[in-house]
This record gives C-alpha cells, sequence and structure tokens, in this order.
C-alpha cells in the first residue's frame, strides 16, 4: 500500500496482521505526528450503499469516548474505494494470550476486569453501537497495579442499533457475525443482536476467565456453535470441580448466560451492579494464584490482534430436544466440601474450636456446616458469619434447633435430610423472616426438606417463605394436590425438585400452576403419564426430568416435546443446575 492511498497523511510503516475482513498496518499520522494503526476492511465486491452504510456506522463508533474502548481517530477510502479506520496505538497485551499463562484467573480479578468492560460496553449502547464480537482476543489489557485495565477492540465491525437511528447493517440478515467460543444463541440463528448479546459473550468471557475453560467446546465450530444453541451451560464449579466458587457469583453467571435474551441482565450496568455486590463475597485468603502472577507488559501494537470476524451461513437449528450429556450427578452435587467436625471433637466439648480449625475446606467461597445424628444432639456451635449453608440429617428439629441456626447471619441455604420437625417448627422457620433482627431468612433461596414427613400444613407453610428459589422436597409422600399448588404463591421459585414422592398426573396439573418455574424434577414417580405434560404445554423456558417412568422412553422423547412444547430429559446425565 502506498502513502497516497490513505489520504496522503498516514505513512505505512509495515503490516501488523490480516484476516478475512481486512488488514491491520503499524503507520505515522504525518500531521499529528504520532504512531497509529490503520485498519483497512475489503469491501470484495459490495456495492456503493456499502460505502454510505460504512460511513455511518464508522461516524457513530468514533464517537465513543471511554477510557476502556480504543479510540477510533479517522476512517475514509483508499484509492481503491477500500474504507479503512485510524486507531490509538496503545500498549498493552492481548488477554488472550495473557489468559493462556495465568488462567484460572482469581474472582477479585475476574470481576473486575469484567465489570470495567461492563462499564465501557453500557457507554457503547446507550450511543446505539453493539460489538457483536466480544472475545478475548478483541480485549488488550495493561497492568495498573494489581489490576488489569482493558481496552476494547474492533468495534469496526460493530452494529449501530438499528432500533436507535434506523441504520442498516453492514452485514445483510441471516449471517451470523461473532466467534463460536463467545457467540449468543441468537446471534447462531442469525437473528439481530443487542445489548443483551454483548453481555452473553462477555459472561463467556469471564466463565473462562474464572475457570480455564470455555463454556462450550465441541471438535468443529459448528459443534460449538450447536451447543451455545442447545445445550445448557454448566455452572463454574461443574466446569472446573478442582475450584470453589461464591454462589452468589455462580447465579450471576449463570444468569447472564442463558439462552433466552429476556432472561439474562438487561443492561450491562445491572450485570456491573450485580457483579460488583460479589465482590464482598471474594476474601483476600482464599484467591487462587493463577492471576497473581505478575507480568511485566511490554508494548504490543494494537494490531497484534487480527480483527477478522467468523462468519458461517445461516444454521437454522432451534433444537429443544438437546441429548448432550454430561457426568454430573445431581443427587451428590451439594456433598462436595461440606464441614463435619468428628465425634471426638464434639466429645472434647471443643465444638466451635474444632469447626473453626476446619474452615479451611470450603463450599465455593462459603462455607457448609454438615451435622449428623448425636452431632446435631450434641449441639451447634454459635453463629459463625462464615457459614453460609447449614445441613443436618438423621435428627429431630424443633423451634430451639431453628433458633440457633438463625443466629448465623450469613446462611442462604438450609437441608434437612430424614430429620423428624417438631410442631410448628416450619410455622416458626417461616416466622422468622420478618424479623428485622434475623437477617438471615430474608436471604434464605434454597430449602431442602428431604424425606422429612411433610404434611400438607406444611406446604401452605413453606408458600410464605417469599425469597425461595430452590425448593428440594424429594421423597416426601402423601402430599395432596391443592397442598401442592399453594407453591404456586412462591414468586421466585425456578427450581422444585420432588423426586420419589408418588405424584400422579392430577399432582403435575398442580404444579404447572407455578409461573416462575424453570427446571422441575420429578425422577421416580411412575404413576405420572404423558398427560401429566399438558398442563405444561408450550412451556418452552421449563425444563422437566422424568428418569425411572416407563411412560417416557428415547424412542417417544420427540414425539412428546414436539406434542407439548416442553424440554423433557429422560437421562440424569443431562445437564442439570446445581440443586
Amino acid at each position: 500500500m502506498s502513502e497516497s492511498s490513505l489520504a496522503g497523511r498516514y505513512i505505512i510503516l509495515g503490516e501488523l496482521g490480516s484476516g478475512g475482513m481486512g488488514r491491520v498496518y503499524h503507520a505515522r499520522d504525518s500531521r499529528m505526528d504520532r504512531e497509529v494503526a490503520v485498519k483497512v476492511l475489503l469491501r470484495e465486491g459490495a456495492d456503493d450503499s456499502y460505502l454510505t452504510r460504512f460511513q455511518r456506522e464508522a461516524k457513530a463508533i468514533s464517537s465513543l469516548d471511554h477510557p476502556s474502548i480504543v479510540r477510533v481517530l479517522d476512517f475514509g477510502l483508499t484509492e481503491d474505494n477500500d474504507p479503512f479506520m485510524v486507531l490509538d496505538l496503545v500498549p498493552g497485551r492481548g488477554l488472550d494470550g495473557y489468559a493462556k499463562e495465568h488462567a484460572p484467573l482469581d474472582a477479585e480479578t475476574v470481576i473486575d476486569l469484567t465489570g470495567r468492560i461492563a462499564d465501557a460496553m453500557q457507554h457503547a449502547h446507550k450511543n446505539g453501537v453493539i460489538h457483536r464480537d466480544l472475545k478475548p482476543s478483541n480485549i488488550m489489557v495493561q497492568e495498573e497495579g494489581d489490576t488489569l485495565r482493558p481496552l476494547i477492540l474492533d468495534f469496526g465491525i460493530a452494529k449501530i442499533d438499528s432500533g436507535s437511528e434506523g441504520i442498516k447493517t453492514l452485514t445483510r440478515t441471516g449471517q451470523m457475525i461473532g466467534s463460536p467460543r463467545y457467540m449468543s444463541p441468537e446471534q447462531a440463528r442469525g437473528e439481530r443482536p443487542d445489548g443483551r448479546s454483548d453481555i452473553y459473550s462477555l459472561a463467556c468471557m469471564a466463565f473462562e476467565l474464572l475457570t480455564g475453560k470455555p463454556v462450550f467446546e465441541g471438535d468443529t465450530a459448528f459443534e460449538t456453535i450447536e451447543m451455545h444453541l442447545n445445550k445448557r451451560a454448566p455452572s463454574l464449579s461443574e466446569s472446573n470441580q478442582s475450584l470453589e466458587f461464591d454462589p452468589r457469583l455462580e447465579r450471576v453467571i449463570a444468569r447472564a448466560l442463558l439462552k433466552n435474551r429476556e432472561d439474562r441482565f438487561e443492561t450491562m450496568s445491572e450485570f456491573k451492579e450485580a457483579l460488583d455486590e460479589c465482590k464482598q463475597a471474594v476474601p483476600a485468603d482464599t484467591i487462587e494464584p493463577g492471576g497473581k502472577q505478575k507480568n511485566t507488559l511490554g508494548p504490543v501494537l494494537i494490531g497484534t490482534v487480527v480483527f477478522a470476524a467468523a462468519l458461517f451461513p445461516v444454521l437454522g437449528i432451534l433444537f429443544m430436544d438437546s441429548t448432550d450429556k454430561s457426568i454430573y450427578q445431581p443427587e451428590k452435587a451439594e456433598h462436595k466440601g461440606a464441614l463435619s467436625p468428628k465425634s471426638s471433637e464434639i466429645a472434647d466439648n471443643n465444638f466451635e474450636s474444632a469447626l473453626n480449625s476446619r474452615l479451611g475446606n470450603k463450599y465455593g467461597e462459603d462455607h457448609c456446616l454438615r451435622l449428623d445424628g448425636e452431632e446435631v444432639e450434641a449441639g451447634l456451635p454459635g453463629g459463625d458469619e462464615k457459614i453460609q449453608i447449614v445441613w443436618l440429617s438423621n435428627c429431630s428439629v424443633d423451634k430451639k434447633r431453628i433458633d440457633k441456626i438463625s443466629l448465623y447471619p450469613n446462611i442462604n441455604r438450609i437441608y434437612l435430610e430424614k430429620c423428624r420437625l417438631g410442631p410448628g417448627t416450619l410455622r416458626h422457620l417461616a416466622k422468622l423472616s420478618g424479623k428485622q433482627d434475623r437477617p438471615f431468612l430474608r436471604g434464605l433461596m434454597k430449602l431442602w426438606l428431604v424425606e422429612c414427613e411433610l404434611t400438607s400444613e406444611d406446604l401452605a407453610t413453606i408458600a410464605t417463605m417469599k425469597n425461595l428459589e430452590q425448593l428440594k422436597l424429594s421423597r416426601n409422600k402423601g402430599l395432596t394436590a391443592r397442598a401442592l399448588g399453594r407453591l404456586a404463591l412462591l414468586p421466585r421459585l425456578r427450581t422444585l425438585t420432588m423426586n420419589s414422592c408418588a405424584i400422579d398426573d392430577r399432582d403435575m396439573e398442580a404444579l404447572a400452576t407455578i409461573p416462575s418455574l424453570e427446571h422441575l424434577y420429578v425422577i421416580d414417580n411412575p404413576d405420572i403419564s404423558e398427560e401429566g405434560l399438558k398442563p405444561f404445554q408450550n412451556r418452552r423456558r421449563l425444563a422437566i426430568y422424568v428418569e425411572d417412568n416407563d411412560a417416557f422412553s428415547e424412542s417417544n422423547l420427540k414425539r412428546l416435546q414436539k406434542k407439548f412444547g416442553v424440554n423433557i430429559y429422560i437421562d440424569q446425565r443431562s445437564p442439570l443446575p446445581s440443586i
């Protein structure tokens, strides 16, 4: 390329990289006497309307002014009528290369980095610009003390939000823009992306930085894209079982990775706020060393990150009947890292000291106190603020024991298994939720009452616990359909597990009244027939797990899913949420 091909102003010093959409050059701005990066996009026979759209989009992108966005300084046409953009040439290193050396990074670093990117993207979205190809290779990082400052690249292929000015995009409808590892489901279907599509891609990046593994990775790009379309995203803990993650962070990332964009965070600001709330849950002494290693990031030219995007034909894949398998075992998921002091420690009357000595064994970045039988009868320790899960089994639970549990200020999960509930115990548990001096129940999101001989009256009490998101009632039989219908009063209930409860089609009709339900486990309930699915018709965001039931098999699964419009799983190895 000659000097004159760039308006007589930008002197080309060398080529930095190239890709399917163009080339990146190291250049000097002779007018301003500074070095810049020049990206030349190849038209490849596009008509003149392409140039008009490019000019409109480039003008909008160049208006972005944020410390975490690499500035577009100028744009124009070469002598060959290929459009080009001129960008700041800044020191830094590609996040993809940094992650290869250091991932998994510690949670504190990832939360801060992702929050900064989200803040920059909120600025872009407010100005009507959607990136559409957020990925580590499009992010540069600079070290600033103990933190990483991101610089977002490649807004040159970004899309102007057509909802704001009616501007057409540089690509045709039905084409997918993005990279398979980080592509939102709607982009994979060739649909118009919006800000929530960028949120999905950013969550994919955060997931990979936290776990050291991508959310999905098939043997081919096609397989990876199909996974984004059909396969439930694993939790952080499922992806890397050697690491522990705070449940609040798990929930934030999981929400940002939901298939339906309507269910994700509405804006980047909302995503960032949720991440910021997780910062309080990351104590300094629990950080893994991955991101702690200090690297002196020398100046690297911006163009070393190739800006080509992956273009694929429309897949048009909208499978509901994914049969992807994982090794996840739902009934064992919560056992990891539970704390159970030895009997000898209790006998020494130094229970609390023994417990504290064992708190290095983490469950995520919260802590689980697990006691069984006579250990419970020996007495619960005082309200340690580190404890977030209390798991009791094979014991009696009365009002006094609930009072003791309520002294833990940060409880968000209570698991009771094979416990004898005293008169009024659940009513007392629910009553405490209204007391301002007992904050623990206001944060209670998960409740297990497994094989606790529950009554229909107990379900009416549970229905008053408005913060519940996950409820497990397995191996409780004799519950009436009318009582089950009361669970519809729980506005946030997303996951309900009723394995081995002897429920039938009439009971399923009652459960179908729960409006917020996303996951229903009714494994080992042989009295449920095909008709039991009818009340759930066209609940496309709901997954029902019906293993150990002769009415459901691999041979009729697709027919039933098509008939009722609901996701059905008959293999417990199918992707499941963490309950």
